[in-house]
């Protein structure tokens, strides 16, 4: 499978501010496939470039959640993968400054190990 891509992005809120009410905002992401971790970055142009809003993996502490017998029926991708639609919160205090900042979104494919290409959705 190749680099997973973004099928949709749903924002809360589509302009942030200082002002209550418009401080964060949260965005629904759906991806074509599983993924094994994402970011969201601001004014970026790779995965790893740019300022991170948001970074979601699978981690020990839900791993913590589950049980011996639920993690022994599960192949290690079941494990590894996040899917459906996922949520990612951003803050104004991680914007660049006023104006128009650009938030890009990348996933992780949990079987090639390929980041989304710059200049998705």
């Amino acid at each position: 499978m190749a680099a997973p891509q973004v099928l949709s992005i749903i924002p809360s809120l589509n302009t942030l501010s200082d002002e209550p009410g418009f401080t964060i905002a949260n965005v629904d992401i759906t991806f074509d496939q599983p993924v094994a971790t994402f970011v969201v970055m601001i004014m970026g142009a790779s995965h790893t470039t740019g300022t991170l809003a948001h970074r979601e993996a699978r981690d020990v502490e839900w791993l913590a959640t589950k049980t011996v017998d639920e993690v022994a029926l599960m192949t290690v991708e079941e494990v590894m993968q996040l899917e459906g639609t996922l949520t990612a919160e951003i803050d104004y205090l991680e914007l660049y400054q006023e104006g128009s900042n650009v938030v890009n979104i990348y996933g992780l494919s949990v079987d090639t190990l390929e980041w989304t290409e710059y200049g998705g959705v």
